[in-house]
């Protein structure tokens, strides 16, 4: 366990401001299923941000699945 925290890293994703709100889902339900299924974390800044960066951290291997994902739903 100790050597998992180790390798938790953290990437950058850009996604355009008015595709963010796909990645949400009503009341969250789209991050916490993705969050849930990829074993990550993944931050989306609030609504009134300018920001077209989403952060997810988490193990190697599943952030470049979550990355796959991601790219499919705002594409």
């Amino acid at each position: 366990l100790v050597g998992e925290r180790e390798r938790v890293t953290l990437e950058s994703i850009p996604v355009p401001k008015k595709k963010r709100g796909l990645l949400v889902g009503p009341g969250g339900s789209a991050r916490r299923a993705l969050e849930s299924e990829f074993k990550v974390i993944i931050r989306i800044p609030r609504a009134d941000s300018d920001s077209e960066e989403i952060t997810v951290s988490g193990l190697p291997e599943n952030i470049k699945q979550a990355k796959e994902k991601i790219a499919k739903i705002i594409e």
